[in-house]
C-alpha cells in the first residue's frame, strides 16, 4: 500500500515537471538581419539565447530565403560605416613633434584594425557556416526537426501557398502597399496553421508595421489579424512585439537588463521601410523631386539611415532619379547620415506648411 502511494506520488511529480510548453514565437527576417547592424555585444548575445529555444521557433522557407538574399548586403552596409582614416595633417600652429608622432601611431593602428576587419568580413562571406555566428544559429533554426519550420518538401506547403495567394490578392494584412510577393501572407498562414495545432501563447516578433502598431512602447496587433486569428484558431492568445527579449522571456529564457537596454537602444535608432512609407504617404514623385532639389543632401538623408535603393517603392525611386541624385551618391549619403523617422515627419510637415509639397486636389 505504501509502495503504491509512493508510486502515485512519483507519477504526479513527473507530470508536474513535464508541463506543456507555454509559448512559441515567429521571428521575422528583419530581426535576424538586425544582428548584423548592432554594435552592442549585449544585443548580439540574444542570438545565442535564441538557439536554446530553436525547437519552439516558428519559421518558413520564405524567412530563410529573405535572410540569405539580404544577408551580404546588410553586412557590407553595416561595415561601410566604419572609417579607419586618421589624418596626420595638423595646422602648424597647433602641432609639434609629439602630436605628429601620436597621430601617425593612431593612423597606423587604425589601418591595422581596418585590415583585420576586412579579413574577417571576407572569411564570413567565403565560409559563413564556419565564420558567421548569425548564419550558424539560423541554420540550426531553419533545419529544426520539431515540425514548426515550413519547408519546400512538406505536404502542407501547397495549401499554405494557395491560402497566402488568396489573401494577398484580396488585400488582407499583413501586406505593405508596395508588396509584389506573397511572402508576408505565407508567413501569416503558417503561423495560423501552427497555432491550430499547438498549445500555448503565440508571439510574433517583427519590426514590420503591417502586423500592428505601437503607442508609448506598447504594441497592438492589427485589428483584422486579431479578428481572423480568433475566428480560425479560437481564444488562444497571440502577441505582437518588436522586442525579441519579450518573446524570449515568454519562452522561459532569462534576459538580462543589459540585453534589454541594448535592444531598446537599437530600436530607438532604427528606421524601417514601413516607417518611411508611412511618413511619405501622400507625396508624389514630381513634387517630391522638386522639394528634394532644394534640400542639401546631408539634411535630406539624415532621416534615412539604413535604407538602400531596393527598399524604396518605385515611386520614391522615380523621385530620387528625377532629382538627379545618383544611386552611388544616395548610398554614400545614407551611410554617412544619422536620423530617425520623426525627422522625416517633421521635414515633410514643414514642406507641406510651406506649400512646397501638396497632395493632389480631388476632381
Amino acid at each position: 500500500m505504501a509502495a503504491q502511494k509512493k508510486s502515485n506520488s512519483s507519477k504526479k511529480t513527473a507530470a508536474t515537471k513535464a508541463r506543456p510548453i507555454q509559448a512559441y514565437a515567429f521571428v521575422d527576417t528583419n530581426i535576424f538581419l538586425d544582428f548584423y547592424r548592432t554594435g552592442n555585444e549585449a544585443s548580439l548575445s540574444l542570438l545565442e539565447k535564441l538557439k536554446v529555444v530553436k525547437d519552439r521557433i516558428l519559421s518558413t522557407y520564405q524567412v530563410e530565403m529573405e535572410f540569405l538574399k539580404n544577408r551580404q548586403l546588410t553586412l557590407l552596409t553595416a561595415i561601410q560605416g566604419f572609417s579607419a582614416q586618421v589624418s596626420s595633417c595638423v595646422p602648424a600652429v597647433l602641432s609639434d613633434d609629439k602630436v605628429q608622432a601620436a597621430l601617425k601611431s593612431l593612423k597606423k593602428d587604425a589601418n591595422k584594425k581596418k585590415t583585420q576587419l576586412e579579413k574577417r568580413v571576407k572569411a564570413i562571406l567565403e565560409n559563413p557556416r564556419a565564420n558567421d555566428r548569425v548564419y550558424g544559429v539560423l541554420a540550426e533554426i531553419f533545419t529544426s526537426t520539431a515540425g514548426h519550420v515550413l519547408t519546400r518538401d512538406m505536404k502542407e506547403r501547397q495549401q499554405i501557398k494557395r491560402r497566402a495567394w488568396k489573401r494577398f490578392i484580396l488585400g488582407y494584412p499583413p501586406r505593405k502597399a508596395s508588396d509584389t510577393s506573397i511572402g508576408d501572407a505565407l508567413n501569416w498562414e503558417w503561423i495560423v496553421h501552427c497555432s491550430q495545432n499547438l498549445r500555448g501563447r503565440i508571439y510574433i516578433v517583427t519590426r514590420d508595421g503591417d502586423y500592428g502598431c505601437e503607442l508609448d512602447g506598447k504594441y497592438y496587433l492589427n485589428d483584422q489579424l486579431k479578428a481572423e486569428f480568433r475566428d480560425r484558431v479560437g481564444n488562444k492568445s497571440i502577441v505582437f512585439t518588436k522586442r525579441l527579449s519579450e518573446a524570449l522571456g515568454a519562452l522561459e529564457v532569462h534576459v538580462s537588463r543589459e540585453e534589454k537596454q541594448a535592444e531598446d537602444s537599437a530600436l530607438a535608432a532604427a528606421v524601417y521601410p514601413s516607417d518611411l512609407t508611412a511618413a511619405m504617404k501622400g507625396y508624389y514623385p514630381p513634387d517630391l523631386a522638386a522639394a528634394m532639389k532644394g534640400v542639401q543632401m546631408p539634411d535630406l538623408t539624415a532621416a534615412l539611415k539604413g535604407f538602400q535603393m531596393p527598399n524604396f517603392s518605385s515611386e520614391i525611386q522615380a523621385a530620387i532619379k528625377a532629382a538627379q541624385i545618383s544611386e552611388s551618391g544616395w548610398r554614400k549619403a545614407i551611410e554617412q547620415s544619422q536620423g530617425i523617422t520623426e525627422q522625416i515627419r517633421e521635414a515633410t510637415e514643414a514642406l507641406r506648411a510651406a506649400q512646397i509639397v501638396q497632395k493632389p486636389k480631388a476632381d
